[in-house]
Parts: C-alpha cells; sequence; structure tokens
C-alpha cells in the first residue's frame, strides 16, 4: 500500500481515530507525551507498571474529552511488547503511533558497566 494509498483508506473512515501506545506514561516525559497526543486526537494506550498513576493519566485524558486504556506491564519483561501491542488491539482495534518514554534504569558498579 503507498502513503498515497494510506491516506485515502485513513479518510474513508474518519470514525477510526489514530492510536498511540505510549511507555513510561505515568509521569515525566512519557506522561507529556501521552497527554499532547491525546489532545492532538489520538486514542491512548498508557504505558506503565503502576495501575494508581495509569489510571490517573487515563482519568485526565477521558476528563479532556479524549480516550485512552492502559498496558500495564514493566518495559524490561521482554513478554512486554507482545503484550501491550495486544492489549492495543483488543481496546482500539489498532496500533498505529509507539513512543517509548520509559527509563530503564540498570544498578551495577563500576567495574560492571
Amino acid at each position: 500500500m503507498t502513503r498515497t494509498d494510506a491516506q485515502d483508506q485513513e479518510s474513508a473512515t474518519p470514525d477510526i481515530q489514530r492510536v498511540a501506545l505510549v511507555t513510561g506514561a505515568t509521569s515525566g516525559i512519557g506522561r507529556a507525551c501521552a497527554l499532547r497526543l491525546a489532545a492532538d486526537g489520538l486514542a491512548i494506550l498508557v504505558g506503565g507498571r503502576d495501575v494508581e498513576r495509569a489510571d490517573s493519566v487515563v482519568e485526565e485524558i477521558s476528563a479532556a474529552g479524549g480516550t485512552a486504556a492502559t498496558a500495564l506491564g514493566d518495559v524490561a519483561d521482554p513478554g512486554y511488547g507482545d503484550a501491550a501491542v495486544a492489549s492495543a488491539i483488543h481496546a482500539f482495534g489498532r496500533l498505529d503511533v509507539l513512543v517509548n518514554a520509559a527509563g530503564v534504569i540498570t544498578r551495577a558498579d563500576a567495574e560492571g558497566t
């Protein structure tokens, strides 16, 4: 499918909004990205480890008139990517945008780095 074909298909189904998965969306830069994308009309899958903070971001997006759901998990878990994509498909039927804003901290001594 060419870019033009994709644009034509998207404009032919205007009721289907674009969907973004934002990892690390429960705080900081990830949260800011999620809120901005939602304000721009994208449905947001809020990725994060903390259910209360993820639910808070979903509520904030919903209160502003947006659409959001959660994809709870840890990006350090090898299965998180597949599970998050499955969550997007289940919640919204598609996934168009991925924002990897989650930080991963590895602790080691000076010799181990």
